[in-house]
């Protein structure tokens, strides 16, 4: 499927779903009438949140056949990123393929201006690898993989569960599990 196929994906999906799209937003994109630095600080939590999903979804992939469960195209909780999971070398991994609002408030290409490696800053986030080395752990559980949050740029641990062959559970974490965040990531297509 191509990029404009994915677009119009997602949108009928927020519109079945009765999404609003006056609501989403992505991560260091200030509100109207809001500066920068007040935005970033109070999206924080959601973007952690949005990083364990998306390692998760891309952990989900992890599977020894090809024809894996887990790969596909997965919708992010908050309905505004589709990452895809597939196979890489004995593991798997995500990337981002679909933002709802690519564009910057400068017209240009999504960045990564929080990544702690000053050279990987100006890299698009369309594209971008968030999820690597997934495992499968148990049956419809991968594991050992992480997970990139491109809005604070900090690499979390990765945990996902096949709920069911639509539903993905990602479970993304510091330190210890306990302080993790679970979201549910819904399948796009295989």
């Amino acid at each position: 499927m191509n990029r404009s196929g994915l677009q119009e994906r997602a949108r009928s999906l927020l519109l079945i779903r009765g999404a609003s799209s006056s609501n989403y937003y992505w991560p260091g994109m200030p509100l109207h009438g809001e500066s920068r630095g007040k935005r970033r600080s109070q999206m924080r939590p959601a973007c952690v949140l949005a990083v364990m999903l998306l390692s998760s979804v891309l952990g989900a992939a992890q599977a020894d056949s090809q024809d894996s469960p887990l790969e596909g195209v997965w919708l992010h909780s908050n309905k505004r990123i589709l990452v895809e999971i597939a196979p890489c070398g004995e593991r798997f991994c995500g990337r981002i393929v679909w933002l709802k609002n690519p564009d910057d408030e400068m017209g240009k290409p999504r960045s990564d201006p929080e990544n702690p490696d000053p050279s990987q800053r100006g890299r698009a986030v369309v594209g971008m690898t968030v999820i690597r080395g997934l495992a499968r752990s148990a049956s419809g559980v991968w594991s050992d993989g992480t997970i990139y949050n491109p809005a604070d740029g900090e690499t979390y641990s990765a945990r996902v569960t096949l709920v069911d062959p639509d539903t993905l559970r990602v479970w993304a974490y510091k330190f210890l599990p306990l302080f993790g965040e679970t979201q549910i990531w819904t399948r796009i297509r295989d």
